[in-house]
Formats: structure tokens, C-alpha cells, sequence
């Protein structure tokens, strides 16, 4: 939809024959950063964390507009989980979260129940039965926390900003109207362009997997989706590297 290709999130679940729901949280998920992204394509062509769930995404990762936070969640999430650790006399003694990632035929973290993950915490030393949400388990299992990176500046300023002012930002970055007015799309959507023009945004080969799933999409997905994997940065985008180009 930043591509202009749909007018709003009901045009979009109109031409894709999905709920205006649907089409909401794959427009949550674009919000993610670009390695995320990436790693999330490759989940489609049943890599380590194929059972991870896109609920698990919705409510962990992309809950977060700061890139360096979600991919502190994202290492979390994609840590290899070894059964044993829900035996009580031999409770985990794995840091969390690790840096270390699920190979093929690991089961990951984020693959849990939510049952599991409540005896998990249950058994690290110290900690009570709980139970809560996802991501207060996953809390509970990183020690509160302890180690996850503070919100960039520039994203608290986005979350602070008033609906009217996140639309003329919107329309600053993208050149065009937003396709929602909602506040959270209007942050995540403004926060993603402002941490693109740092740091980048799509990388090229995300394009040719774009296109190896849209093969096998309906084809009334195909006819909307044609073309859309070439855009891949935003105006803001564009701007800083014709700046780095004057520079250099």
C-alpha cells in the first residue's frame, strides 16, 4: 500500500479477496524491519522456524516500530529450544537471548505453546508457575528483559506525535496520501521510512523471492501483486542516497 498500488485496506482485501482484517496484518507485517522481512520469505520456503507463527510476528515482533528492538525479540524468537530444559532438575543455563539461531531441524523458541513456554519460565531458578501473554513469558525468560536495547530517539518523537502531524509525515516520506488514517499504522509506517533513509531499506534479493512465491499465490493475488517487487524505498530513502552519492 506505501507503493500506492492499493487506495486503502479495504481496496486492498477487496482485490485480494480477503478480510479487511487479513489485509490490516500483512500491512503490520511490512513494518518489519528489512532482514526480518527477508528471514520471513525464507520461512515460506520452510526454513529452521517454518512453524513460527504469524500470530507469534503480530504479537511479539511487530508490536515494536524500532528496528533494534524487534530484532532483539526476533534473535529471542529464533533461538533453539532444547527439550530438556523443561526438566526441572536440569534447568537452562542458555543466555537469552544468545545470538545463536535455529538450524534446519531445530525446533525455535517462538515455536512453543503457551503451555510450555509457562513451564519453561517455571523451571528457570527463581522464577514462579506464571502465566501471561507471549512476550511476557519471553520476558520472564531474557531476566526481564536485561539486555534489550533502548527506543531510538527518533522513534520516541514518532510515537508522540499527534494523528495530524503523523499524516503530513507520512505524506512528507512517501509522496502520497496514507492508505489508513489509523494512528498505529500512520507510527509504524513513519517510524520504518525514517529508520530506511539510515539505514537502508529493501535489499535487491528480496525481489527475486518476491517473485518465486508469487508463483505459487492466486491468481487474483498475481494480477495485484504484479510489479510490486520493485519498489523498494521509500522517497526519504531515494533523497539520502542521491545525498551520499553527492558526498562520495
Amino acid at each position: 500500500m506505501d507503493a500506492h498500488r492499493f487506495r486503502n485496506h479495504s481496496d486492498a482485501a477487496r482485490r485480494l479477496g480477503v478480510s479487511h482484517t487479513r489485509a490490516s496484518r500483512l500491512a503490520v507485517l511490512t513494518a518489519l524491519a528489512p532482514d526480518i522481512q527477508t528471514d520471513v520469505l525464507d520461512l515460506r520456503a520452510g526454513g529452521a522456524l517454518g512453524q513460527l507463527s504469524e500470530r507469534t510476528l503480530l504479537e511479539v515482533v511487530a508490536t515494536h516500530a524500532d528496528w533494534q528492538v524487534q530484532r532483539w525479540w526476533w534473535s529471542l524468537l529464533a533461538q533453539p529450544f532444547d527439550p530438556n530444559w523443561l526438566a526441572e532438575w536440569v534447568p537452562p543455563r542458555t543466555a537469552f537471548p544468545s545470538g545463536r539461531r535455529c538450524r534446519r531441524g531445530d525446533r525455535a523458541l517462538g515455536d512453543l505453546p503457551l503451555d510450555d513456554l509457562t513451564d519453561l519460565v517455571a523451571c528457570r531458578p527463581g522464577r514462579r508457575q506464571v502465566k501471561g501473554r507471549r512476550e511476557d513469558l519471553l520476558v520472564a525468560l531474557a531476566d526481564g528483559g536485561a539486555g534489550a536495547p533502548a527506543i531510538a530517539p527518533a522513534v520516541i518523537v514518532i510515537g508522540a506525535m499527534a494523528p495530524a502531524a503523523l499524516v503530513a509525515e507520512f505524506e512528507r516520506l512517501h509522496s502520497h496520501r496514507p492508505p489508513s488514517r489509523h494512528p498505529d499504522y500512520l507510527r509504524r509506517r513513519v517510524a520504518w521510512a525514517v529508520q530506511a533513509a539510515k539505514e537502508g531499506g529493501l535489499p535487491k534479493p528480496i525481489s527475486g523471492r518476491v517473485m518465486e512465491l508469487r508463483d505459487h499465490l492466486p491468481i487474483r493475488w498475481r494480477e495485484a501483486f504484479a510489479g510490486v517487487a520493485r519498489v523498494h524505498v521509500t522517497r526519504a530513502h531515494r533523497v539520502e542516497r542521491g545525498r551520499k552519492r553527492s558526498i562520495g
